[in-house]
Order: structure tokens, then C-alpha cells, then sequence
């Protein structure tokens, strides 16, 4: 009888090394493309969201423009991870999550707060899972950690300066309440340009 050869798939030659890197090269590339695509879903949601919550904020003019800043923030990054999952060959999502709401400002932001330390979370493990084989978008997710990072700190200091108890008004532009009172000061508590971070790209 003659024997069988042995075959390079099982026997740690050549085309069992070949064999080897595409089974981990195929689910590393999966990863990245989902980790896109995750984070896509992810920043277009929020910029929706933090648009929408904004809109909560029209007696207080200052807090509303920090939150429209942080939404169009969150759309550049939109953008970037779109920009990315074309080069890598793949389309954003067809449909995003819806955006969450609450029953109050302070809700709102901390829902807003949550959700922004969760992404960068997110970005920072998935950028080491995928940089041996995508060293590229490894470096945008990284990139990404650090401005939602700066992010973070806007949505910390202004939860921290509104009222926990204070429920929504039926007004919420600014101007006279219909009570005739007037509306609350703005917010004129000092702040450094390090809550906003560099631009996006």
C-alpha cells in the first residue's frame, strides 16, 4: 500500500502557515470592519441624540450651545468612520439606533455622559484587539479615544452644574415663562478650552 503524503495543511509546512494566518487573518478583519461599523452606528446615533437633548435646553443658552458643539463633534466623527469603512471596502449601516431620551436635563446628560465613557472604552479596546493586522484604523480609533475622552469631561462638568430634582417646564425656549417669571441666569461658571479638545478632523 502505498503510504499518503502528508498533506501542508496539517503537517506546519508552508501551506500550513498559509492555512494558519488566513484563519486568524479573516476574523481580525471581520473585527475591524464591525468595530467600524459599531462605531459608526455608535457616533451617528449620538450625534442625534445630543442634537435632541439639546433642544431640552432653551432656557439655558450656554449649556445648549456645548451640547449642539459636542453633537457636531460626534457627526465629524461620523464622518471619519464612514471615510474609513470606504477604504476598507464596506458601507456604514443602513440603520442607526434609535437616540435615548429622558425624563429631565440631568437625565439626559448623564445618559449622554454613560454613553460617551462607553465609546471610549469601546474605541481604546477595539484599536489593541485589531493593530497587529489593521495598524490604521487602530490608530483612528485611538485617536477617537482621546477626543471622546475630552468629550467626556464637557458632559461631566455640565452635569455637575444642573439641578437633579428640577423637571422639564412646558416652556423650554428662552425668554418669560408663562408665569412671567424670567428665565435663569445663564451659566457663567469658568471653564479652559481642555472640556472641547482638538477639533475633528
Amino acid at each position: 500500500m502505498t503510504p499518503r503524503r502528508a498533506s501542508g495543511k496539517g503537517s506546519g509546512g508552508p501551506l500550513g502557515s498559509i492555512f494558519l494566518g488566513e484563519r486568524l487573518l479573516g476574523p481580525r478583519s471581520r473585527r475591524a470592519t464591525e468595530g467600524l461599523a459599531d462605531a459608526y452606528a455608535r457616533e451617528a446615533r449620538l450625534a442625534r441624540q445630543l442634537q435632541l437633548h439639546a433642544e431640552h435646553f432653551g432656557r439655558y443658552p450656554d449649556k445648549r450651545a456645548r451640547l449642539l458643539e459636542l453633537a457636531a463633534r460626534a457627526d465629524g466623527y461620523a464622518r471619519r468612520l464612514a471615510a474609513a469603512l470606504d477604504r476598507s471596502g464596506a458601507a456604514p449601516p443602513a440603520s442607526i439606533p434609535r437616540p435615548h431620551d429622558g425624563r429631565t436635563n440631568w437625565e439626559r446628560l448623564r445618559i449622554d455622559l454613560e454613553e460617551v465613557s462607553a465609546a471610549a472604552e469601546a474605541y481604546l479596546g477595539d484599536a489593541y484587539a485589531i493593530e497587529p493586522g489593521h495598524p490604521e484604523i487602530a490608530e483612528l480609533l485611538l485617536r477617537l479615544h482621546g477626543e471622546k475622552a475630552a468629550d467626556r469631561e464637557t458632559l461631566a462638568w455640565l452635569l455637575a452644574r444642573s439641578d437633579r430634582a428640577a423637571l422639564d417646564r412646558p416652556d423650554d425656549e428662552s425668554g418669560p415663562s408663562a408665569d412671567g417669571e424670567p428665565p435663569d441666569p445663564p451659566d457663567t461658571a469658568p471653564y479652559t478650552a481642555s472640556f472641547y479638545g482638538a477639533a475633528p478632523d
